[in-house]
C-alpha cells in the first residue's frame, strides 16, 4: 500500500531560479501576462457564444423564427403574391435582426479585446511608471489653486435660553 504523499501527484517547483526577486519577475513578467491573455481569451470565446455570430452568419437570410407561409398547389395568384410577400418581409426581418445581433456583438469583441490588450499593457508597464513618478523630480509645480475668502457666516438670534440636558 502506497503511502499518501506517493498517492497525489508532486506538485511543481516553487521556484524556478531560486531566488526570489527572479521568481517574482518571472512570475510579473511572463506567467501573469499569460494568464491575462488566457482570460481575455476565454472572455471573447465567451462573447462569440453569447451573441451566437457563427450561426447568425450561417443564418443570416433566412426566415425570422422560421415563419413563412407554404403554397399550396392550387393556382391562386391573390395568395401566391400573399405568400411571398409575408415570406420576404420574413425574410428581411430576420437579416435585420441578426445584422444588429452580429454588428452588437463585434463591437462587444472589440471592447472585450481593447480592455484585454489595456489590461496586459498596463500590467508590464505599471512598475516602470511607478518607479518613474517616485524617483523623478518634477521641473515646475501647478500653480497654487487660490479660492477667493467667504464672507464670515452672520450670527444666529438667540431663540431660547440655554439649558442644560434638557432642564431649564
Amino acid at each position: 500500500m502506497e503511502t499518501l504523499s506517493e498517492a497525489l501527484p508532486q506538485a511543481a517547483p516553487r521556484t524556478r531560479r531560486g531566488c526570489v526577486l527572479l521568481d517574482f519577475l518571472y512570475w510579473y513578467f511572463v506567467v501573469a501576462p499569460r494568464s491575462i491573455f488566457g482570460i481575455t481569451q476565454n472572455y471573447l470565446v465567451g462573447t462569440i457564444h453569447r451573441f451566437s455570430i457563427p450561426l447568425h452568419l450561417r443564418t443570416l437570410f433566412s426566415y425570422w423564427h422560421r415563419d413563412f407561409e407554404v403554397r399550396d398547389n392550387r393556382i391562386d395568384p391573390a395568395r401566391a403574391l400573399r405568400v411571398a410577400v409575408v415570406n420576404t418581409i420574413s425574410r428581411i426581418i430576420g437579416f435585420l435582426v441578426r445584422m444588429t445581433t452580429i454588428a452588437l456583438g463585434l463591437a462587444a469583441l472589440a471592447l472585450v479585446l481593447a480592455v484585454g490588450m489595456g489590461l496586459i499593457l498596463f500590467w508590464l508597464f505599471a512598475p516602470f511608471v511607478l518607479v518613474f513618478a517616485f524617483s523623478h523630480e518634477p521641473t515646475r509645480s501647478l500653480p497654487s489653486l487660490r479660492l477667493p475668502a467667504l464672507p464670515p457666516l452672520p450670527a444666529l438670534p438667540k431663540l431660547a435660553p440655554p439649558t442644560i440636558h434638557g432642564i431649564l
